[in-house]
């Protein structure tokens, strides 16, 4: 057992409580055994003191490609986010490409980020599995949280630019919804002929990946988690979303702000990122960190996150303060990059608020957790301690 006693506690529960000079019980399963005031700790447990310190849960980065696009290296060595071969590639894992040393795993973990979406990149209107990973491990194996954690797909202009300048399709937009749709009726049609066979018991001979990656989509057992910057992307990616019965969320979507009224009424979480590198493209002129406290104030579910390699993903705290800087409300900046990726990512009843309960993952800060000078002490990773300045 380890007993935390920390100066100041940020829950990040359903009340957003801040707890001052309390304790927070770790157990031998890497569990929070007790979060408050005035808690017995007991016999022969380990205590840490944190008194002057604050206590946060480990951060969350909900859109990130790192491991794949390796920190350091050539772009012709380690560009191993797109496969810019075929648009439409469902039956392709983002796992079989990371590579778990990247130093941007360490830098990460040492900024308090203990959970990261990886994602494949944005060429393909169909680009394949995304995965949840813990910071740290010598293999994707090791730092599984989930493997199949939603398939990644994308509008707008880096699919039209990929295929287009190669003059295959496609090279529009109706382009690119055409061939998402197109794959979406193959799907029925496969899984029909599937239940065909299943219903007069016989076996079905013609297994096919992309259509089974596909389906998990269609049966609602994985999101679309889908890249989409410009208004008219947003409004597309909730056509598709209704059109097929689609859990998704939205990737980006740097003009939100211009649709949160059909976003909040299609019940949609918003994944706002990158924010602090250059606006590249059209699609990206209208960025500016106003846009999270504006999705939140409305009523939308919004995760801050870097996109790391666009940026380093080491500056998410940074990000989430910047929000505050302009507008955000403080409890919403917190749970941004916390609670609200966490729940993002199919993970709210095991991550990203300290709670009785929940993995043990937390960090200790010498100042408030995203404040610009602020510095992590300690990153406790599924109840261990895995870095530490003091």
């Amino acid at each position: 057992m380890i007993a935390i006693k920390a100066g100041t506690i940020y829950t990040v529960n359903d009340n957003n409580e801040i707890i001052k000079n309390g304790i927070i019980l770790i157990n031998d399963e890497g569990n929070i055994e007790d979060v408050g005031i005035d808690i017995e700790i007991p016999e022969g447990a380990e205590i840490i003191d944190a008194s002057q310190y604050v206590a946060f849960p480990g951060m969350v980065d909900a859109h990130t490609h790192i491991g794949l696009l390796v920190d350091g290296v050539s772009p012709e060595v380690a560009r191993d986010h797109n496969e810019m071969t075929n648009p439409v590639t469902p039956h392709l894992r983002v796992i079989d490409a990371i590579d778990p040393f990247d130093a941007t795993f360490k830098e990460v973990r040492e900024a308090g980020i203990t959970t990261v979406m990886i994602a494949p990149g944005s060429a393909n209107p169909i680009g394949g599995r995304c995965s949840v990973l813990k910071t740290l491990g010598k293999s994707v194996e090791e730092m599984l949280r989930v493997e199949n954690a939603g398939m990644k797909m994308a509008l707008g202009e880096n699919p039209r630019r990929v295929y287009g300048n190669r003059d295959k399709p496609p090279g529009t937009r109706m382009g690119i919804m055409g061939l998402i749709r197109e794959n979406f009726e193959k799907v029925y049609n496969y899984l029909g002929k599937k239940a065909e066979k299943e219903a007069k018991g016989e076996k079905f001979h013609d297994s096919d990946m992309k259509m089974e990656s596909m389906a998990e989509l269609l049966l609602k057992k994985i999101p679309a988690r889908i890249h989409c910057h410009k208004a008219q992307d947003i409004i597309t990616a909730l056509r598709i979303k209704n059109e097929y019965n689609l859990n998704i969320t939205l990737e980006h979507c740097t003009e939100g702000t211009k649709v949160m009224d059909k976003i909040k009424e299609n019940d949609v979480p918003v994944v706002l990122s990158p924010m602090m590198n250059a606006r590249q493209k059209d699609e990206t002129r209208e960025r500016n960190f106003e846009q999270a406290g504006i999705l939140a104030n409305y009523g939308i579910k919004v995760s801050v996150a870097t996109d790391g390699f666009s940026q380093p993903a080491r500056w998410l705290p940074l990000n989430a303060g910047l929000c505050i800087r302009y507008g955000m409300k403080e409890e919403d900046a917190l749970r941004s990059v916390t609670i609200n990726p966490a729940q993002i990512l199919g993970l709210g009843d095991k991550l990203g608020s300290l709670e009785k309960g929940k993995i043990a993952d937390l960090v200790i800060m010498d100042e408030h957790p995203l404040e610009v000078r602020t510095r992590v002490e300690k990153v406790f990773l599924d109840g261990k301690e895995v870095y530490s300045r003091i």
